[in-house]
């Protein structure tokens, strides 16, 4: 009765804590990255690949998009799903979204990443 109420409740706003906390951690980490005018994925693999500045730029918007989406996604399928749903879906749906969208980034890199033999 109400107890199961409560507690179905409680596990509702931890999860809704915790999803918020990840996002305002990433939000201010990307914030303060762009007022010093950085990338950070280039931060992190500048020094193995050697791309144009626009492709830097539209890598790091499409992860930003894709990281955006995805916590959208996640919100939606925990609040109108079981939890067995969610957990399901954060174990095993965001795990092959985010395999589809390292692909798409990999045809992506590849049209953009100069051959050895160019240099």
């Amino acid at each position: 009765g109400s107890y199961e109420s409560e507690l179905e409740l409680d596990q509702g706003v931890n999860r809704l804590v915790a999803d918020m906390e990840q996002e305002f951690f990433f939000k201010g980490l990307g914030s303060r990255l762009r007022r010093a005018g950085k990338n950070l994925l280039k931060l992190m693999m500048g020094e193995q690949i050697e791309l144009p500045a626009f492709v830097w730029r539209n890598l790091n918007l499409a992860w930003i998009a894709f990281f955006s989406f995805m916590g959208v996604l996640n919100l939606w399928v925990a609040y109108t799903y079981d939890t067995s749903t969610w957990v399901s879906f954060k174990s095993f749906g965001g795990m092959g979204l985010m395999f589809v969208f390292m692909v798409g980034q990999g045809f992506y890199l590849t049209r953009h990443l100069k051959s050895p033999d160019s240099e």
